[in-house]
């Protein structure tokens, strides 16, 4: 029978192999049940499956939308050179990611959603918001419970809206008036009908 004696070569090597690569399989497993949680939140199920109106958002409208999570969370949809951007509290991340979902879908003017509200995933989409409407307890016909919902969640997050462009490298936000855009909104949804 032979034994083999190492010497360390510095004392963190003295520890035995098994201990090392403990650390390292608890190590990794911890990052790949981090990553996957990650994934999850992110991608979600699909539209109507339970997952974030973010993710949705995503789905729908792939590189122009954007979180920005640093400071207080900011959702900006970008479909050109301008965006509608929106703002909330810290603590209210969700109900700002329902705020941007309902109002790209339903308020925003971009001539770039017309076809999106149009398509049948637009259209799924858009029955999405007025589920979560409901279920926040605003009733009435859709342009009502959306603009209900909307209200409720500007109160309820801090939920505000700007205009933003961005002119020579810098970004100009002007705040937009959330009560003028909803009466617009319903004003145009009754002229619609």
């Amino acid at each position: 029978m032979v034994t083999l004696l190492s010497v360390p070569a510095s004392p963190k090597s003295a520890r035995p192999v098994a201990y090392r690569r403990g650390w390292a399989c608890a190590f990794l497993g911890a990052i790949a049940l981090i990553a996957s949680s990650v994934e999850l939140t992110a991608a979600g199920p699909g539209p109507g499956k339970g997952s974030s109106p973010y993710a949705e958002l995503q789905e729908l409208l792939g590189g122009d939308v954007a979180l920005y999570t640093k400071g207080a969370p900011r959702l900006e949809y970008c479909p050109d050179n301008t965006c509608d951007a929106f703002t909330g509290r810290a603590t209210a991340a969700e109900d700002l990611a329902t705020f941007a979902h309902a109002y790209i879908l339903w308020v925003s003017d971009y001539y770039a959603l017309s076809d999106l509200r149009l398509s049948a995933r637009g259209k799924e989409a858009r029955s999405i918001a007025v589920q979560r409407a409901a279920a926040e307890g605003c009733r009435g016909g859709e342009s009502a419970a959306i603009s209900c919902l909307l209200e409720r969640l500007s109160t309820r997050g801090g939920v505000k809206v700007s205009m933003v462009r961005y002119d020579e490298n810098r970004r100009i936000a002007v705040p937009v008036d959330l009560s003028r855009e909803l009466k617009r909104f319903r004003e145009e949804s009754k002229e619609s009908k």
